[in-house]
């Protein structure tokens, strides 16, 4: 069976491939090219969870954690800062 590096390794070339593929052929755009390479990849890295000591599934873990740091510091800096920013407006108008 193969290890982690020739499931990265594959798959980082053959959805590179394809996706570059697609987007050469103004299928899909620059965007759409980058997200399917990206699940390609973590797509390829599957096969390689099946044991409890796999370095693919500690890094699907390590990527579902960033994703979710991103998710609330995404919240943080749009949707708190805007209420915020309203909150200190309606604030400052009762103050002056």
């Amino acid at each position: 069976m193969a290890n982690f590096n020739t499931h990265l390794n594959t798959a980082l070339i053959i959805t590179g491939l394809a996706s570059a593929t697609l987007l050469s052929a103004e299928h899909i755009d620059l965007k759409g090219a980058l997200w399917l390479w990206f699940l390609g990849s973590i797509g390829g890295l599957l096969p390689d969870i099946d044991s409890d000591n796999s370095t693919s599934l500690d890094t699907v873990f390590n990527l579902f954690a960033l994703s979710a740091v991103l998710l609330v510091l995404h919240y943080i800096t749009t949707e708190l800062i805007i209420k915020i920013s309203f909150i200190g407006k309606r604030a400052f108008k009762q103050c002056a």
